[in-house]
């Protein structure tokens, strides 16, 4: 079978003409097992897991993923996925990321997702990570629809608080950038384990009685990509890492990280690539029927977003509400084995 003609143009077709495309520097191939359903096929080089996660080519394995989901929905077929590395990855920050976020997806869609060679776990134990500093209100220069500017509008708007609270799910308050700097050691740069500085949780805030740890990876205009499954997936799976103790760390976000019984990770932005968001589907939901007995979710909160920052959520276009899952026994942790597993 040919990828490109059996999966890639048809799925075009099928979401009404978008200009679907891979990330360059990948190669694609689709696998045909009869009753079995089919197998699309992703290779990428190693050096890709140098790369900031959020770009492309290190995305591949999530669009594979998309795609799959896609295929499957299209033609009723069962879909999988096997993501092959080229070489060996760097011992980089970037790189420990990426493994991290494929070990986590692969141990999430056993039978679903596999990575040749598997990717284990990448990180040591005895980890810290880094608190939010105390000033988190520094002022942008790059125009009202910017980020930063959008966190700030977020986070200092009780109209848009009340809004959220009262139609998406209840929230004491949006708070601005929760660090993942992992750390081994005093947290110093020489010791980081995982990107650390940049690399932050735009918003965050808790339900009123502690028991929902709500994060938003906040996208705007002219950024809606792929990159923000892999980005938002690996953030929450860090914080479930320390909801159940084995990140350790101060501050308030990583408190009541511990203190909760279940994470909601928010993707929220004005606009989301169609293997990300169509029509009120997404591949988000393989991976959320896998990660419910953890009490960790991933959901998609449009807003409309005009010229001079305004933003007005849209929960009626996104993927459904938010819906409480059992947490673990308290104490409990999840085994961390091989890739696949």
């Amino acid at each position: 079978m040919n990828f490109d003609s059996s999966v890639l143009v048809p799925l075009r077709r099928w979401m009404g003409g978008r200009n679907l495309k891979t990330p360059v520097g990948s190669t694609w191939d689709v696998q045909e097992f009869g009753e079995g359903g089919v197998r699309i096929d992703v290779t990428m080089p190693a050096s890709a897991f140098d790369q900031n996660f959020q770009k492309d080519l290190p995305a591949a394995p999530f669009f594979a993923l998309c795609l799959a989901f896609w295929h499957e929905r299209r033609t009723g077929r069962r879909t999988r996925v096997q993501v092959r590395i080229e070489g060996v990855p760097t011992d980089s920050l970037h790189a420990r990321r990426l493994q991290f976020a494929l070990h986590e997806l692969s141990v999430a869609l056993p039978g679903r997702l596999d990575v040749e060679p598997p990717c284990a776990w990448p990180l040591p134990d005895g980890l810290s990570m880094n608190r939010q500093g105390a000033n988190r209100g520094t002022l942008t220069r790059r125009g009202p629809t910017s980020e930063p500017a959008l966190e700030r509008l977020i986070a200092s708007s009780a109209a848009l608080l009340e809004d959220f609270s009262s139609r998406v799910a209840p929230l004491v308050a949006f708070h601005r950038q929760l660090p993942l700097g992992l750390f081994a050691g005093d947290l110093i740069s020489e010791n980081a384990v995982l990107p650390h500085g940049a690399a932050q949780v735009d918003l965050w805030g808790t339900s009123p009685d502690g028991r929902v740890l709500h994060l938003f990876e906040l996208k705007t205009w002219k950024n809606a990509k792929v990159g923000i499954v892999p980005e938002a997936f690996a953030y929450a799976r860090l914080f479930h890492q320390v909801r159940i103790g084995r990140i350790l760390g101060d501050g308030p976000g990583l408190v009541a990280a511990r203190r909760a019984e279940s994470i909601v990770m928010w993707l929220i932005a004005p606009d989301y690539h169609p293997l990300v968001l169509f029509r009120g589907e997404t591949p988000l939901s393989w991976i959320n029927a896998r990660m419910a007995s953890e009490g960790v979710e991933l959901r998609i909160l449009p807003f409309d977003l005009a010229s001079d920052g305004t933003i007005a959520w849209q929960p009626d276009r996104g993927v459904p509400a938010i819906v409480y899952v059992p947490p673990l026994e308290r104490g409990s942790t999840r085994r961390c084995g091989r890739a696949g597993s």
